[in-house]
């Protein structure tokens, strides 16, 4: 059958003319009549456009048009794990450098400050909480978490990118210094906002009210320093297809019908960096997880394999077993929802833990953890998905030794 592969599959789309990619607020939420968008396209999002690239490449082979259960059985067989954004220079190689990640929520920049501070976490103080408890043992647990701050005078919080280079988010899983100028990348991703007009079909004249406006996200950034040029694409890996059947296609990709060029991607653009895997090789005490992708969770801001035991978050981590979630940092939830092609309606909003948010780990048995785990969970999807195919929450893992 064309497209399908039991292997992982990694490939690139590299948009041609911006991207909209719309939230799940309405047009009209805001005074300004603009919609609210996302910065980076969902998996659900790029899982959608691969599949219309799929059913097109074996319609030209067949030379027949897909009937409805062609297309669901296409959908079912089709997951895309984990996407990032990569950045290159006009021309450059696609390769594991080229990858932007998501700033860590447990990194803090302060004004005059030459380098990012990390929030280590402390014991609590005792002080009372004031989120909502469910229950007496869920309120004993959170008031057990330990609390992430900056260590030494803390100043005016500066304004933190979006998205780290690779070099420096390595170098932060790794638990090395890194300064405020490695994450201030030039290559920043471009918007404008479109303006929209809805046209009587009758009159062809304006529609009164009908004046709308979209935020859209442009490939090409140049950098104000050197006039240095740079292309930003989508990386997705999956499975359920074969990179070399949508390799050289175009696809719509997000909303307006937008067109992305696919292309065959290294296996190392995914690969876990070496430096890491060294960090882990030492045998650290305590684990950072941090969330490389949005993601639902059943409890909201923690997985739903975490409960109360012994007045601590405990559970098993996929891919590593028994561990105590000591402290979290966990950024504003993100609201998203999606066209559902086969039903002809909206979907349901999801309301999901952002990506960059952080979790603070120990292993139960107090051993370390080691190379092994690190590559168990590299990448590793942990969100509980509403959606089947649909994988969110994929994780890197980062040392962490624990105080």
């Amino acid at each position: 059958m064309i497209g399908m592969a039991t292997t992982p599959a990694i490939v690139s789309l590299t948009p041609r003319d911006g991207l909209f990619l719309k939230d799940g607020r309405g047009w009209f939420t805001s005074e300004s009549g603009r919609a609210g968008v996302v910065e980076w396209p969902f998996p659900g999002t790029v899982r959608g456009a691969l599949r219309t690239c799929l059913g097109h490449a074996r319609e030209e082979c067949t030379g027949a048009s897909l009937k409805p259960a062609d297309w669901l059985s296409l959908n079912q067989a089709l997951a895309v794990s984990a996407v990032l954004p990569l950045c290159r220079a006009v021309g450059g190689r696609l390769s594991a450098t080229a990858r932007r990640w998501p700033a860590p929520r447990d990194a803090v920049m302060f004004t005059g400050e030459d380098a990012v501070r990390p929030l280590l976490p402390r014991p609590a103080a005792g002080t009372a909480s004031t989120i909502p408890l469910s229950s007496d043992h869920e309120s004993v647990a959170i008031e057990a978490l330990r609390h992430p701050e900056p260590r030494g005078a803390i100043g005016k919080a500066a304004t933190m990118p979006t998205w780290w280079s690779d070099e420096a988010f390595t170098a932060w899983l790794c638990g090395m210094p890194v300064t405020a100028e490695a994450v201030s990348i030039s290559e920043r991703l471009a918007m404008r906002v479109q303006t929209h007009v809805t046209i009587d079909a009758a009159t062809a004249a304006a529609t009164e009210g009908g004046l709308f406006s979209s935020t859209v996200i442009e490939p090409l950034s140049r950098s104000p320093e050197g006039g240095q040029t740079h292309e930003w694409a989508v990386a997705a890996i999956g499975s359920g297809f074969d990179a070399a059947t949508v390799a050289g296609r175009l696809v719509r990709l997000g909303g307006d019908g937008r067109m992305a060029r696919c292309d065959a991607l290294p296996p190392d653009v995914f690969a876990i960096p070496e430096p890491l895997r060294r960090c882990f090789a030492s045998g650290p005490r305590g684990l950072r997880l941090t969330l490389v992708s949005h993601t639902s969770f059943e409890h909201g801001w923690r997985p739903g394999w975490l409960a109360v035991r012994d007045t601590h978050f405990a559970g098993d981590l996929p891919g590593v077993g028994s561990v105590v979630l000591r402290a979290a940092c966990v950024g504003r939830p993100v609201h998203v929802s999606g066209w559902d092609m086969a039903a002809r309606q909206p979907k349901p909003t999801r309301r999901l833990a952002p990506a960059g948010s952080v979790y603070f780990f120990e292993k139960a048995d107090g051993t370390a953890f080691t190379t092994a785990d690190a590559e168990a969970l590299w990448l590793r999807p942990i969100g509980e998905a509403q959606v089947e195919g649909e994988a969110t929450g994929a994780v890197v893992p980062g040392v962490w030794q624990p105080t």
